[in-house]
């Protein structure tokens, strides 16, 4: 039996990794988070579409921001450690144990076969010397054909039942749920940092930076001649023309005028 969970495991695994379901996932995942990312601070996500090319890179935003909590959690229960090495453990010798009674299991089954096959093998060799013509025309062809079909339909059969139990809902996971889940893990970032500002998004930073831009808005009193005579908040997306800027009032895209100048000094 435990080989049998072994071999349907890896196999699994192959079709998992040799499908690309997994690179697909990571895009996916991404892209999700990329949308939950702009919604939280207020955006229009038409204004800051991305390409499929470049959802990866939001990945690696969020496996960052995974890593972070990860590290918190363990700074605030340090205990976690004692649950996790064991579980790692317990799983390598796991492993290692089915591996090892695969190997007796076949060297076995090959010792007590050993006979069986000498005998076998007597036959076939005389059945060839004693009907050439029969075996090279009739009989090779044959079993070639036979062995080709019987290989043939036992993949079909055997990777049909995997797809069906294991890929197909996979597949319907990533494209379905992932999303959804990228999406609100984006949001939880974004509220998580909101939070900890406290409104007060252009405080300096502990090496005293400036995280906040001000930007003059002449270029634009002709579409709107009440609008303020600068704005200043923290750049958060950037797509062509346009710009994001998150300020304490409220989320602002707009365009950066033709000729822009900013400094930022250090305190």
């Amino acid at each position: 039996m435990e080989v049998v969970v072994q071999r349907i495991f890896k196999r699994v695994l192959l079709i998992f990794a040799g499908s690309g379901l997994l690179t697909n996932a990571m895009y996916v995942y991404g892209l999700g988070y990329y949308q939950g990312y702009v919604e939280a601070f207020g955006f229009e996500y038409a204004f800051f579409s991305i390409d499929w090319a470049n959802a990866i890179v939001w990945t690696y935003y969020a496996s960052r921001e995974l890593g972070v909590n990860l590290i918190i959690v363990m700074g605030t229960y340090p205990h976690a450690v004692l649950v996790i090495f064991p579980t790692v453990y317990l799983f390598a010798r796991v492993w290692s144990s089915l591996t090892a009674e695969t190997t007796t299991s076949n060297v076995q089954a090959t010792n007590a076969n050993g006979l069986k096959n000498y005998r076998s093998k007597v036959r076939y060799v005389r059945f060839k010397a004693t009907h050439p013509f029969l075996f090279a025309y009739i009989l090779k062809p044959l079993a070639w054909l036979f062995a080709k079909e019987q290989a043939f339909f036992a993949f079909l059969a055997s990777y049909f039942f995997l797809f069906i139990l294991c890929l197909l809902p996979l597949f319907v996971s990533i494209w379905v749920f992932l999303p959804s889940v990228g999406n609100q893990h984006g949001q939880l970032v974004v509220s998580e940092y909101l939070n900890g500002k406290n409104g007060k998004i252009c405080e300096r930073t502990e090496n005293g930076w400036n995280p906040c831009v001000s930007i003059k808005t002449k270029h634009l009193k002709e579409y709107n001649p009440t609008i303020e005579e600068e704005v200043t908040g923290l750049i958060i997306l950037k797509n062509g023309s346009y710009v994001g800027l998150y300020t304490e009032s409220g989320s602002i895209t707009m365009t950066l005028p033709q000729g822009f100048y900013y400094k930022n000094e250090q305190l």
